[in-house]
């Protein structure tokens, strides 16, 4: 099999995986997968190493190494009888004696089931543990589909009999999730990182945040500190994340609640660089993480850098031309048009370049002008410093003779720095634009798309368990089902068809079966979903297909559990 580009009549690439087919003295070329339809050169390569990856990925299909478990294996009967579907109306079945026993949820499953395949985690927990490495499966699966505590998966996929699984098995799972598979798990999806987007990799973003918990019981990993989620009163752990420019994850760490964000990190690039030592790559991060320590760690340890810098934070000869307008040079677009300014200065053996937008400093101004009316508000209410110590206010004021006032210089001297934004950066090649390395910083956005994602489409917050060990399991689940959810996401959107992640659940979860029974017969038959245009490309970014005619399903039908009930749900449903 290779890669093969192809031009359309509209002048468009189309890039394809073919492979060489012999016809008795010839030789022609069949294509197995259709990639996607390249307009620009960066497109073209990102289409062209998808394609390499697509290739790995059937060689291992058809590699005589057999995996010991996959998705389809322990799918339920209705998947199975798809593959060789027995025809309805060669039955002589009546629909008017047949009844929905159950409707069944099949598009998470089959997509994100093949996607956490091609991650290479299906036997993640090693070949002897299978019923962990389905569970495992299951629970993150179930995480992409429908978040929920753990308790609440295993009586969900009960009551919907898709899996059956016993809650016991499942906590015990969640103890195999140890630091060696955490660090087995973040090693593999580095090393998937690296095999899609090629070598070497352009950047690392890192940023932390923090999970509050409803407790306020500290221990080694749960402590109250400064609250991203704006809880100091509760306990918190603090989530670290790397990830490339385009989102897939290389790695993560996980500190106690009171680390101060700073601290934290010169040890997760540390993980990473032992994890692959022969990795090159930019760490780009945000002004929080800087100081001068983290600096100097970089530089020992020769990593580029490109982070947010403190403008009013430098020395005053750095300020002054920070502040000096004539100094700046025009940054226009690709039309010629200006769209912003900056200027570079040498400083500590490396570079700051400072930008100044028209745009941001009319939104500066506009910001500090409604604080400024709050504040007026505040004082003409009552003139006492209590009523006005509202963090943000305080650098406004003045105090002569026991008054409260607003000093019209500090607002002047606020007013110097609207519009002004800087990077620092070290390491980087000579002749780099310093403008490519304020656009590489400005892609920090996708960091803080990451967190939204973990937070809010994928629930890794509230945390159901108290117990440390189990903490770390359940954010090593959750970090699983956001490496398959980026991975896809990043396919669909080289393919021409961006999605985002309610996008997919939406369309995945929509894909479903329902099974009939036939009355006085052991008879049974499934009915699928229509699929919709979204959940069609997802399935073809996938090289899966949706088949919508209905099919006899061939064994006995899955069995109901009871719900979960006793001491193993509400023993341990929280530890």
């Amino acid at each position: 099999m290779f890669v093969r580009t192809k031009t359309s009549a509209k002048g468009h690439l189309r890039v394809q995986v073919v492979e060489s087919v012999r016809l008795g003295n010839k030789v022609s070329q069949r294509v197995v997968r259709h990639v996607g339809t390249a307009t620009t050169e960066e497109q073209l390569r990102q289409l062209r190493q998808l394609g390499q990856t697509i290739i790995e990925e059937f060689r291992l299909k058809d590699s005589p190494q057999k995996h010991v478990l996959t998705p389809r294996q322990y799918a339920e009967l209705f998947l199975q009888s798809r593959q060789a579907p027995r025809k309805i109306d060669a039955l002589g079945v009546d629909l008017a004696q047949c009844r929905e026993e159950y409707r069944l949820s099949a598009g998470v499953r089959e997509a994100l089931g093949e996607m956490y395949r091609q991650m290479g985690w299906e036997r993640v927990l090693g070949a002897r543990r299978m019923s962990g490495n389905r569970i495992l499966q299951e629970l993150v699966l179930a995480r992409i589909a429908q978040p929920r505590s753990k308790r609440a998966t295993v009586r969900d996929l009960a009551d919907q009999g898709t899996v059956s699984l016993d809650l016991d098995r499942v906590y015990r799972t969640l103890d195999y999730l140890d630091e060696a598979l955490v660090e087995k798990v973040c090693g593999q999806s580095l090393y998937q990182a690296r095999q899609v987007l090629g070598e070497p990799l352009e950047a690392i973003f890192y940023d932390t945040t923090t999970l509050a918990f409803d407790s306020e019981e500290e221990d080694e990993l749960r402590s109250k500190g400064y609250s991203k989620d704006g809880k100091p009163h509760r306990v918190q752990v603090m989530f670290a994340l790397l990830v490339t420019p385009e989102g897939l994850p290389v790695g993560y760490e996980l500190f106690p609640g009171k680390t101060y964000e700073g601290h934290t990190l010169i040890g997760a690039i540390e993980t990473l660089r032992r994890r692959y030592p022969e990795t090159r790559f930019t760490v780009v991060a945000d002004a929080g993480l800087i100081n001068q320590e983290n600096e100097q760690a970089l530089r020992k340890q020769g990593i580029p850098y490109v982070l947010g810098a403190r403008l009013k934070s430098q020395t005053k000869a750095v300020k002054a031309k920070i502040l000096d307008a004539a100094g700046y040079r025009d940054w226009t677009d690709v039309a010629g048009v200006p769209v912003d300014r900056y200027r570079c200065i040498e400083v500590d053996e490396g570079l700051l370049v400072a930008t100044a937008s028209d745009r941001r400093a009319r939104k500066d101004a506009a910001d500090r002008e409604r604080r400024l009316e709050k504040l007026q508000e505040k004082l003409s209410r009552n003139g006492q410093t209590a009523s006005v110590s509202h963090r943000g206010y305080a650098r406004f004021l003045t105090f002569p003779e026991g008054r409260v006032e607003i000093d019209g210089d500090k607002v002047a001297e606020a007013a110097k720095w609207d519009g002004l934004h800087g990077i620092k950066a070290w390491g980087y090649e000579e002749g780099t634009d310093p403008r490519l390395l304020v656009q590489q910083y400005r892609r920090l956005w996708e960091i803080e798309s990451c967190f939204r994602i973990n937070k809010h489409d994928l629930r890794i917050r509230p945390v159901f368990h108290w117990k440390p060990k189990r903490v770390r399991a359940h954010i090593l689940v959750c970090y699983m089902a956001f490496c398959c959810m980026q991975h896809l996401r990043h396919r669909l959107r080289v393919m021409g068809h961006p999605m985002s992640v309610a996008e997919i659940q939406r369309a995945l979860n929509g894909l479903q079966f329902s099974l009939l029974a036939k009355k006085g017969s052991r008879e049974r038959f499934a009915l699928p979903s229509r699929a919709t245009g979204e959940a069609r490309r997802i399935y073809r970014c996938l090289g899966l297909k949706w088949n919508e005619a209905p099919f006899a399903v061939q064994g006995k039908p899955p069995r109901k559990r009871k719900p979960v009930s006793g001491a193993s749900g509400q023993g341990r449903a929280r530890a």
